[in-house]
């Protein structure tokens, strides 16, 4: 790939967001990642959990779009980038709050059967 084509419209290189050092980074991976076991432990622990369907199932799909946050903001470091890509991080929290909805209404008609 060209210099030409790594430059934004001001001219200067691209860089990502140009604050946060490897180090950071580093740190940033190893927290989310520790925080996504933390919620997979969670999930594993709401699956086994003696409780109706339905709180169940609200359980995991709070579970799945906390991932889904922790994903986009430590992973895809879409609050760091100097073009943030609202769209995209608006597509998939849509995307992840209607699976939860059709998870939610899953299980309620499987429960009037």
């Amino acid at each position: 790939m060209s210099g030409a084509a790594l430059e934004g419209s001001s001219g200067r290189p691209f860089r990502g967001s140009g604050t946060s050092t490897a180090p950071d980074r580093v740190r940033a991976t190893v927290i989310g990642f520790s925080i996504l076991v933390g919620l997979t432990v969670a999930e594993l622990v709401v699956a086994g959990l003696d409780v109706g369907g339905r709180a169940r199932v609200t359980a995991l799909c709070g579970l799945l779009i906390a991932k889904v946050g922790i994903v986009l903001a430590v992973f895809l470091r879409v609050g760091a980038r100097r073009r943030d890509p609202r769209l995209a991080m608006a597509a998939l929290i849509f995307a992840s709050s209607s699976a939860a909805i059709l998870m939610l209404e899953m299980a309620f008609r499987v429960r009037q059967r």
